[in-house]
């Protein structure tokens, strides 16, 4: 009977809104629980997707899935070391390129790592570039072949 006290001094429309209201929370709610199991449906797929990296030369996307070496974490932050030692206003750093090339295993790694680089901007330019870019512009013909016979060594076909 009390409630129906509190009730009787609310107008019917505000009980009938405040109803909806409830109602509409509560089915929201319970699609978000219903439909949690498709969002890590959603993330397996994703990750099935990380595995897959774009060739650097044909733009086909190659299935890398269990050939990369190292968790996409590494190759973000390799990028960001290779980034760091060409991005420098005195000089690149080659011994630290050298020692990312000697890390790679396969050419699914150079893959993801070109592809961890993304499009950068060089200092003193206006548009962004790739890592094969980078490597031109930053490293003579002899540095190059060294990154080159690096990978050659490792049985990795991908040359700059």
């Amino acid at each position: 009977m009390a409630i129906n006290k509190i009730t009787s001094y609310i107008p019917k429309e505000a009980r009938i809104g405040l109803g909806v209201a409830v109602a509409g929370g509560l089915l929201y709610w319970v699609y978000k629980k219903l439909n949690k199991s498709d969002k890590e449906k959603q993330e397996e797929l994703l990750e099935k997707e990380a595995e897959k990296v774009k060739d650097p030369d044909t733009g086909k996307t190659i299935d890398c899935t269990g050939k990369l070496t190292y968790a996409k974490s590494w190759y973000n932050t390799q990028a960001e070391i290779l980034y760091s030692a060409m991005f420098r206003a005195f000089g690149t750093e080659e011994s630290v390129i050298f020692d990312v090339f000697n890390k790679l295993k396969n050419d699914c790694d150079v893959a993801q790592i070109i592809a961890s680089f993304g499009l950068r901007r060089q200092e003193f330019y206006f548009t962004s570039y790739d890592l094969r870019w980078f490597i031109y512009d930053e490293m003579d013909k002899d540095e190059i072949s060294e990154v080159n016979r690096i990978l050659r060594t490792k049985g990795i076909k991908y040359q700059f």
